[in-house]
């Protein structure tokens, strides 16, 4: 008898044959990884900056309307009454006249009635910014039928006015601002000290300061606070501007200067250099810090007389 065949043994791996897979594949892994975190590391700059750009774009764009209609309106260019009753510590209170539609503040001047003041709670003004305060009326404009003495009857009920609102009534020769009491359908109350007459206009003033202040969260945006509907309101435009500067070209210079060299020529202002420095929401640039760029608008002013 034949003696029976030896199984050979099956096939496999050596130990050093699986070492150089698990090395192999521990290589595979890591150049995964890597090209995962530099792809995860620029989709985050590459949104940084998108963030950056959306929030500079959208402040250009407001400050620019804002700075466009600067003294502005129906009502422009008239001898202008303040017959504000309430007017006390308010800003807008005090405007009297269509020459101080824009003012500009320095990066060290304070506004007025500090309101906001420098400091760095919630709310505060960011010291080391500059600020705007513009004044214009609406572009909508109602025209007054009749004036009872101590109420205006529009010609159309067709507008947004609403009691507490600041409004201009204006004709040919002058303009008031007043604090309307009550307003129902075409009738518009308004002080006994008033007298216009039929074809006089009405628009609401538009009262608005910018600034760059804290947040709630302990960093710094760029805010507008406006007069709307006889309410002040405090809008967050964009997040993360950490400064705002400001220069200004009088009619007939060829150069931009600072706020403190305007003096009282404010009504002389034709354009207005607006510099923001914003930073993207996250950490992600190359050196382990938020990216920062300083964007410049140059914003050209209508309604001069230069």
């Amino acid at each position: 008898m034949r003696p029976p065949a030896r199984r050979r043994p099956a096939p496999g791996f050596g130990l050093i044959e699986l070492m150089i897979g698990l090395v192999l594949g521990l290589l595979v892994t890591v150049a995964a990884i890597g090209i995962f975190s530099s792809n995860r590391q620029a989709y985050r700059s590459t949104e940084g900056l998108s963030r950056i750009q959306e929030g500079a774009r959208t402040a250009f764009e407001l400050i620019a309307r804002d700075l466009r209609v600067a003294g502005g309106s129906a009502c422009t260019r008239r001898s202008l009454t303040n017959a504000l009753t309430a007017g006390t510590g308010t800003w807008w209170g005090s405007f009297a006249s269509w020459d101080a539609a824009l003012t500009g503040y320095a990066a060290t001047a304070a506004f007025p009635d500090a309101t906001p003041a420098f400091g760095t709670a919630a709310g505060a003004r960011l010291a080391g910014t500059a600020a705007l305060q513009v004044f214009s009326g609406s572009d909508y404009v109602a025209s007054v039928s009749a004036d009872s003495g101590t109420a205006f009857t529009l010609n159309s009920s067709l507008h947004d006015f609403v009691s507490g609102d600041v409004l201009v009534a204006c004709d040919t020769n002058t303009a008031t601002v007043f604090a309307t009491t009550a307003v129902n359908g075409t009738q518009v109350a308004h002080p006994s000290t008033l007298s216009y007459g039929a074809n006089a206009a009405l628009a609401r003033l538009g009262a608005t300061r910018w600034y760059v202040g804290y947040n709630a969260t302990g960093g710094t945006s760029l805010y507008r606070r406006r007069l709307y509907a006889g309410a002040l309101r405090t809008e967050e435009v964009a997040a993360d501007v950490s400064d705002l500067q400001l220069a200004y070209l009088l009619s007939g210079a060829s150069s931009y200067v600072a706020a403190a060299a305007v003096g009282s020529a404010w009504s002389s202002v034709t354009a207005v250099r607006v510099t923001l420095t914003l930073g993207s929401p996250e950490k992600v640039g190359t050196d382990g810090q938020v990216l920062q760029r300083t964007l410049v608008s140059v914003i050209g002013l209508r309604n001069r007389d230069g």
